[in-house]
């Protein structure tokens, strides 16, 4: 980076739609830090957060980033898009950069239009041929199902394959996320999508019985109760009413056993305490919010539970499986290979290596899977102690670093833009970190 503060001409650009909370923009700090210490010139540029998010920007400047703002790039559409077009546009000539990475649906739409505009309509002066930079787009999760009505996740997939004429390379997070991009939705050749999954370290320091029981008193988690959470941010695709209604379940169940948390914020909140109150387990729920202290979150919890429609690698089942907590989960994206192979099979569930499977959208399945675990501590133990290995063997961060350094040096990005680790790799051909290649967790 120049002394101004700007980035120097072969940047790699990390185009992002905005900084709000989920495992995105998490995922894209570490990232773009690692590759910096790593010697490339990487930068994070982003758009704006709404009033009604919570913003993970001070994530990357603790991180030592100083983000490079498009204005007009936002969550809500509009004719804010056509700005926003013209923004990165302008800043992809005055940066000119040797890559742009996008991220996420609408970044990755308008980064590579612009990136196309770039190439194409800006030729090296005199030569009359277009600017040498390559486009890499990550799938973080997906648009086509869960999300919309059928026909607008068709058209989505639709508008990915004319993407797809400007796209080099495709990073997806699992191979079942590639599944459905490559196959079920034919969004993207898959002679250009790798799988590169996201890092996820251990945590580096123990449970302390002090901090957990101050945080389920935080929590009004009741003593003795067993704590069943759900990390995310509260958005349809994330399918909360699923997990509520599981809750009422076990409730009816086993009363006064179980206590329900859940943590995030977005635009359902008010929806669904409503919704809490009418389930009759409004004194059994806290709507914890934001928390900037998942760590001793995750050491209050017992459970773990993923209620989504739709995933790519859920950062939350991640964490879960690095805190040694037993997960219940729907069988959605990249969720399966998370929770490992089938163990035992039963009538709504699934009890897999790591945690237990439920059909998306079953809530009978659900509770009968959350009552199987409170009720069998030996069964909730042998699922959480196989996470830390598992992550060892698939997440481990210098694994995923490598991955994109290596797709890097693929794609010939290498002169003003990779450095240091970068430049000391050896043969480039083999990219995919796949979770199939990597060795059995004991």
């Amino acid at each position: 980076m120049r002394a101004d503060g700007t980035a120097r001409a072969g940047a790699v650009l990390h185009v992002v739609t905005r900084m709000n909370v989920g495992g995105p923009a998490r995922h894209l700090v570490w990232l773009v830090r690692e590759l910096r210490r790593s010697g490339v010139e990487a930068h994070l540029v982003t758009g704006s957060v709404a009033g009604n998010e919570a913003d993970m920007t001070r994530l990357a400047v603790e991180a030592g980033l100083t983000p490079l703002l498009v204005p007009a790039l936002g969550r809500a559409a509009g004719m804010a898009d056509i700005i926003a077009l013209v923004q990165l546009f302008v800043l992809f000539v005055r940066l000119r950069p040797a890559l742009i990475h996008s991220h996420t649906t609408k970044a990755g739409a308008l980064a590579r239009v612009a990136a196309l505009l770039y190439r194409i309509a800006t030729p090296t002066i005199f030569l009359g041929r277009p600017r040498p930079c390559k486009v890499v787009h990550t799938h973080h999760g997906h648009h086509f199902a869960g999300f919309y009505p059928r026909l607008v996740g068709w058209a989505f997939a639709a508008l990915e394959r004319a993407l797809a004429v400007v796209t080099d390379r495709f990073i997806v997070l699992s191979e079942g996320q590639r599944h459905d991009v490559c196959t079920r939705f034919r969004a993207a050749p898959r002679d250009r999508v790798d799988v590169v999954p996201i890092a996820c370290d251990l945590p580096r320091r123990g449970s302390e019985l002090g901090r957990r029981d101050a945080t389920r008193l935080a929590l009004n988690i009741e003593p003795g109760a067993i704590a069943i959470g759900i990390v995310g941010r509260l958005a349809p695709v994330k399918n909360h009413a699923l997990f509520l209604a599981a809750a009422a379940g076990v409730e009816r169940v086993a009363p006064r056993r179980a206590h329900f948390v859940v943590v995030g914020c977005g635009e359902l909140l008010p929806t669904l305490e409503a919704l809490g109150r009418q389930l009759g387990i409004a004194a059994r729920l806290t709507f914890a919010g934001y928390r900037d202290d998942m760590e001793q979150v995750y050491e209050a919890l017992d459970i773990v539970a993923l209620a989504s429609l739709s995933e790519g690698t859920p950062l939350a089942v991640l964490e879960a499986l690095a805190h040694r907590r037993p997960v219940v989960a729907t069988a959605v994206g990249g969720v399966p290979e998370l929770i490992g192979g089938v163990v035992e099979r039963a009538d709504d569930y699934q009890v897999c290596e790591r945690g237990l499977l439920v059909a998306s959208g079953d809530h009978c399945g659900f509770a009968a899977a959350l009552l199987r675990l409170m009720g069998s501590t030996e069964l909730g133990v042998r699922l959480a102690n196989a996470g830390p290995a598992y992550l060892r063997a698939r997440h481990a961060p210098e694994q995923v670093l490598d991955g994109h350094l290596l797709l890097y040096r693929k794609l010939g990005v290498t002169d003003g833009a990779l450095g240091g680790r970068a430049r000391r790799h050896g043969d480039p051909g083999t990219v995919t970190v796949d979770v199939h290649d990597a060795p059995t967790a004991a």
